[in-house]
């Protein structure tokens, strides 16, 4: 989130950034991922408030932003499958069938079909980019919300964790960083997190400010009062 300095000395109108109390304590409370990705952002956040003081602060904002994510990503089972999973079922199949026909001169119809299977499981993976990170995200809000996530969901973490992951990827590789990107994909990445792990009032007015960046679309459908939710660190 974005605030306004107005304290005494400061520059009138100058824009600093922070994570809010209330996402704080919902990352705080899930344990030692939630933690790192709260240190990463208010990192991230230093550093877009005063970039200034750093050689590459756009570049550093961004990484930690990364970081971030991929501590949230890491409360997800470690077993959701993804294209490098696919790609590794093809090479391994690839490898028997090959070395099968030197062996035998031929193979087999069912080690056949298992190639081919693996071949086809690795075209949905091409045509569903970032979808481990999808599956990642949707296990987190079964398990917080105990519902499944529908199409526009799916859609939304599409646009928004799975762009932000590949973009400040893009970024800890080696490609540039601007300051107006940087900022945006703060705001961006911490109006993610607040809809995965705040309630509908905490998250209400940030989500507005949040819309020009992406159609924000709330994953739990909670009722009005209700707080932040459980944490997933208590979960088996």
């Amino acid at each position: 989130m974005t605030v306004a300095n107005d304290s005494p000395g400061g520059d009138a109108g100058q824009t600093g950034f922070a994570v809010s109390a209330e996402l704080s304590t919902a990352l705080t409370a899930q344990g030692p991922h939630g933690e790192r990705a709260l240190n990463l952002l208010r990192d991230a956040a230093a550093v877009l408030s005063d970039p200034g003081r750093w050689h590459a602060p756009y570049e550093v904002s961004q990484s930690c932003c990364r970081g971030a994510i991929d501590s949230i990503l890491n409360l997800a089972p470690r077993d959701i499958e993804g294209i490098e999973t696919a790609r590794g079922a093809v090479t391994d199949t690839a490898k028997s069938t090959v070395e099968a026909w030197r062996a035998h001169d031929q193979v087999s119809e069912g080690l056949l079909d298992e190639l081919a299977a693996a071949v086809d499981a690795l075209r949905a993976e091409e045509a569903n980019p970032g979808g481990r990170r999808i599956r990642q995200i949707g296990h987190l809000v079964q398990e917080l919300t105990r519902q499944e996530m529908g199409l526009a969901e799916v859609e939304a973490v599409r646009n928004s964790w799975t762009r932000f992951y590949r973009d400040t990827s893009g970024v800890l590789h080696g490609s540039g960083a601007t300051p107006e990107e940087s900022r945006e994909r703060f705001e961006g990445v911490v109006a993610s997190f607040e809809q995965l792990f705040l309630g509908l009032p905490e998250r209400a007015e940030r989500l507005l400010s949040a819309y020009g960046l992406f159609s924000p679309v709330a994953y739990g459908r909670t009722s009005p009062g209700v707080r932040p939710r459980r944490s997933l660190a208590r979960w088996p």
